[in-house]
């Protein structure tokens, strides 16, 4: 092709001066090659190019045809060239980037923002997707950069870290004081005040003690286990008339008016009957509640909020629970960490996040991080992206983060 290219110029700049000698002097070789060429291109495509006199040479018809094509594709060249000395000039070139929202919000900004001082006229482009779709966008030559957590990648990537994370849970306080308060109720209550159907007919799960809290919509991945009694925020304690509403729906109990063991109500899905909790005070005493969890029994008995399940972040701390045998009975998932942060933030439960990402809730006590029994390794952020055809933006990127 390159030879061939070389017989396509000659005869375009012939056809452009009408004579030999005009296109020998501007490509600057001698007449006899530009005739030699000419014929040669003839007889390779077939077809008399030029009809040949003493005044010159011009087009035939099939000449006119090939002109016309060459001409635009040689137009076609010079704007590209010229293009590319002004990119040269200026600086330009396009950067792809694919990134989660997390870390393009916690992380890759303040690169961004470096970025874009010095090099002001590259355009840019975000693509935030989980980790598995950045990593097959690079592969498709769809991305020219990539900012995730450090995982086994293919032989033709590279990863350069740039930060390390650190996974964490975090709640609020009422939240986990109510966890506490209903929790250690629910597990001193004898065998016979379980959650009882109305048929009367005991579940096959209603030997556990904290069963009364397995009902559906505490099951449910998008529902938020409400507490159950008395706010320990408020130094309430549960009265009689508190007693009688333990449903999350709202549903009433039994009335405990005699002192007796009420029996089941009709149209409900069953009855909490609970003894004096071992906390409650007579007085309104605001003690501190003496119940002793665990981590991993907070973990277990809480409303549990984690990232999608086909998250990276997710999977690397589905595998701390197997290997702590930590066993979450209820999960809300969330396909943005920065959710997870809100939801905690406003007592909906324990969220796993990133320590580094919740340092500005953590410093105002909007939260608080559980103190962590079994501690989770730390991770390591970085930029991933091919060992060879690194575009001139991209290579100017990684100089401004490194």
């Amino acid at each position: 092709m390159e030879q061939n290219l070389n017989l396509y110029k000659i005869f375009y700049e012939t056809a452009n001066q009408g004579a030999i000698s005009k296109a020998a002097d501007a490509l600057y070789i001698s007449q006899p090659a530009v005739s030699k060429s000419v014929s040669r291109l003839e007889e390779m495509l077939g077809h008399s190019l030029f009809i040949r006199s003493k005044k010159g040479v011009r087009l035939t018809a099939e000449g006119e045809i090939l002109y016309s094509h060459l001409q635009q594709a040689f137009q076609s060249i010079d704007t590209a060239e010229r293009t590319l000395k002004r990119m040269d000039a200026f600086g330009m070139g396009q950067l792809r980037i694919g990134v989660s929202t997390s870390l393009c919000k916690h992380i890759l900004l303040s690169y961004l923002q470096d970025f874009i001082i010095g090099h002001p006229h590259v355009k840019i482009s975000i693509e935030c997707n989980p980790t598995f779709e950045t990593l097959a966008l690079l592969r498709q030559n769809k991305l020219d950069i990539g900012l995730i957590c450090e995982t086994p990648l293919d032989k033709g990537l590279q990863f350069a870290p740039l930060h390390t994370i650190h996974d964490t849970f975090v709640a609020t306080q009422t939240y986990l004081d109510n966890l506490f308060l209903r929790e250690g109720e629910l597990s001193s209550l004898p065998r016979q005040h379980s959650l009882l159907p109305v048929s009367q007919e005991r579940p096959a799960h209603a030997d556990h003690p904290n069963d009364a809290l397995d009902s559906e919509s505490d099951r449910s991945s998008v529902s938020h286990d409400g507490s159950i009694g008395a706010s320990h925020d408020g130094c309430t304690t549960p009265s009689q008339s508190d007693r009688t509403n333990v449903s999350h729906d709202g549903g009433t109990g039994a009335s405990w008016a005699d002192g007796s063991s009420p029996a089941p109500i009709r149209n409900l899905s069953g009855v909490l009957l609970f003894s004096e909790p071992a906390n409650f005070h007579p007085n309104n005493e605001c003690d501190e509640p003496d119940y002793d969890f665990s981590e991993k029994e907070i973990l277990e008995k809480s409303n549990l909020m984690l990232l999608d399940r086909d998250n990276i972040s997710r999977i690397f701390i589905n595998e701390y629970f197997s290997k702590y045998q930590i066993q979450p009975r209820q999960i809300l998932e969330i396909n943005n960490m920065d959710l997870l942060i809100d939801f905690a933030a406003i007592g909906m439960g324990v969220a796993c996040v990133v320590r580094e990402f919740v340092s500005s809730y953590l410093d105002s006590g909007q939260v608080i991080e559980l103190p962590l029994e079994y501690p989770i390794p730390e991770r390591v952020v970085g930029l991933v992206y091919p060992k060879q055809g690194l575009s001139s933006a991209a290579k100017q990127f990684l100089s401004t983060c490194f």
